[in-house]
């Protein structure tokens, strides 16, 4: 069971882990399987974005890492510039390097995001060639239950508003990615 006080340690210090961030904590130790996909929080979020950026560790701490898919891809906080737990919009780091993108303006976006049940959801949004699909189980139903409950989160008919409006509000997370592999390593490896 992951604790607060774990995920916490994803953050930078004296953060406050967000409260509906806190409270899909709660949901998920409550319910004895996955609710989205392969989707779950995570404890070693830090650990993970230091390792997924080659232990650069000045670019790891521009990440807040909460959660991560079956196939060990990331999903954060990006806090480039100025941003704060209120503005940093939440991305999908792809585990093989693709796929990076931004998801959502806001945490709660993400959670609508989560309600459509993909299997993978930043390769389904990142990368459609791939064909991921969707799981629509009796998990995926209180889940979504539970979010309208919880935050009156709807299931979106489609992801495409959320995803277009926090790509046109932040700067390409994947061209940001490609321009630190040419100064990290020389050249683009991606």
């Amino acid at each position: 069971m992951l604790t607060l006080q774990d995920l916490a340690k994803n953050f930078p210090p004296a953060t406050v882990v967000p409260a509906p961030l806190a409270r899909l904590l709660e949901y998920q130790n409550a319910v004895p399987d996955f609710y989205s996909g392969s989707f779950e929080l995570d404890h070693s979020g830090a650990d993970s974005v230091y390792h997924w950026f080659d232990r650069d560790e000045q670019v790891a701490r521009q990440f807040a890492i909460f959660g991560h898919g079956g196939d060990g891809s990331l999903y954060g906080y990006w806090f480039y510039s100025d941003k704060t737990l209120l503005t940093a919009p939440i991305v999908f780091l792809g585990s093989e390097g693709v796929g990076n993108t931004i998801l959502a303006n806001s945490f709660e976006e993400f959670l609508a995001l989560l309600s459509l049940g993909y299997t993978e959801l930043g390769f389904a949004l990142s990368k459609p060639e791939y064909n991921v699909g969707t799981r629509i189980d009796e998990a995926l139903l209180h889940f979504r239950g539970w979010l309208d409950r919880e935050f009156k989160i709807q299931v979106p008919n489609t992801h495409d508003t959320i995803v277009r409006a926090a790509h046109n509000a932040h700067p390409d997370l994947g061209t940001w990615i490609e321009q630190w592999m040419q100064r990290h390593y020389g050249s683009s490896i991606i």
